[in-house]
């Protein structure tokens, strides 16, 4: 870990680790520790949310190679938050918002994909899957379109959320999400 010309090597950091919990840690090593910590937290929080759902998508579908972009719901999520984002729905609704407009993307998503892939009554494990190529490959086809008419800030705010981040500026952020998940998980 780098901050601003000194580099923290492993051994740094577990030495400033220790020496917070016996107490005698500096200002500056707690800071340290506490952009740290959050990012691990973020982490492994992102990973069981990720593990979660791969296992809930293969269970669904009978499938151990079934996945999120698999089945177009990836890019049911990303075509949501760019609909949010482009349309400026952000501004006037708030930031968590955008998790909302993720998620009626993917849910909007995953109704067209079974919705395409019953016939007669039935579901076959391969029309699932051809259904999901459909919609995914349309979904990032009309987001591209968005970003490639979009603004510079727009684009800027659109692939931050897409290329992801662990840098947690509100500790409350990281619980509002463990309790969301923790619900979640039961």
């Amino acid at each position: 870990m780098c901050i601003r010309d000194r580099f923290f090597s492993f051994q740094d950091n577990f030495t400033i680790f220790m020496t917070l919990l016996n107490g005698a840690a500096l200002q500056s090593d707690i800071l340290i520790l506490k952009i740290r910590i959050f990012r691990i937290i973020t982490a492994f929080l992102i990973g069981g949310v990720l593990s979660v759902s791969g296992l809930v998508f293969q269970a669904i579908t009978r499938n151990p190679l079934a996945e999120p972009y698999l089945l177009g719901t990836s890019s049911g999520a990303g075509l949501g938050l760019c609909i949010g984002i482009y349309f400026g729905l952000v501004k006037v609704l708030g930031y968590w918002s955008l998790m909302g407009f993720s998620f009626l993307g993917s849910v909007l998503s995953v109704f067209l994909v079974f919705s395409l892939s019953f016939y007669k009554g039935r579901s076959d494990p391969l029309r699932l899957i051809l259904s999901g190529v459909i919609i995914g490959s349309m979904f990032s086809a009309i987001m591209v379109f968005l970003l490639s008419i979009s603004k510079t800030s727009e684009f800027h705010g659109i692939m931050g959320w897409f290329l992801g981040d662990l840098e947690v500026f509100r500790p409350d952020y990281i619980l509002i999400s463990g309790i969301v998940i923790l619900i979640c998980y039961i």
